[in-house]
């Protein structure tokens, strides 16, 4: 009966005088809705109308995506490979606070669930933030702007201008993390 379906070995049973009883285990090997094995085992002597196990696969077991944020890509593929998962594309992405070449994300997320011998993408940092044009911004929306991507800046005050708006700024667009 191995490698039927439930649907299959239970009529099949069902022939013989037997009742079958579905049992699911996780399998990384087996198809999910395929028979592994029956108990007693095929060949065995049983009574007529005697109950058999049949112990079917439901694919491969769930597992939660370890976090690998801050790791190297190495480090992250070997912990991502520890858990049964595979390992895909590598992209990067602008980040604050994560160090260049190391990992930023994954997707699918840290902690969801996944099956093993799924495929997690990883997201690496290119260690810089980008930097949106703040003219015409008030002096503290800019401010806090600058601060939230950890930027450390100096207001200058233009003596040609009136009012509390930026009309002017040194770093637009992509910067190293931590510039000023």
């Amino acid at each position: 009966l191995s490698g039927q379906s439930y649907a299959g070995a239970k009529s099949a049973l069902k022939k013989l005088g037997l009742v079958a009883v579905e049992q699911q285990v996780s399998s990384s090997t087996i198809s999910p809705g395929a028979v592994i094995s029956t108990s007693p085992g095929s060949g065995s002597s049983v009574a007529p109308h005697s109950t058999v196990t049949v112990t079917v696969s439901n694919g491969p077991s769930a597992l939660t995506v370890p976090d690998v944020s801050g790791l190297t890509v190495d480090a992250a593929t070997a912990k991502l490979k520890a858990v049964g998962l595979k390992v895909g594309t590598t992209t990067t992405e602008d980040s604050q606070t994560v160090a260049t070449g190391l990992i930023v994300e994954t997707s699918p997320a840290a902690g969801t669930s996944a099956r093993s011998g799924d495929t997690i993408n990883l997201m690496t940092s290119t260690g810089k933030v980008d930097i949106p044009s703040l003219i015409g911004q008030s002096g503290s929306a800019a401010g806090q702007t600058l601060t939230s991507l950890q930027i450390s800046y100096n207001v200058v005050p233009n003596p040609g201008c009136s009012g509390s708006t930026v009309s002017a700024q040194s770093l637009v667009g992509e910067q190293p993390q931590g510039s000023s």
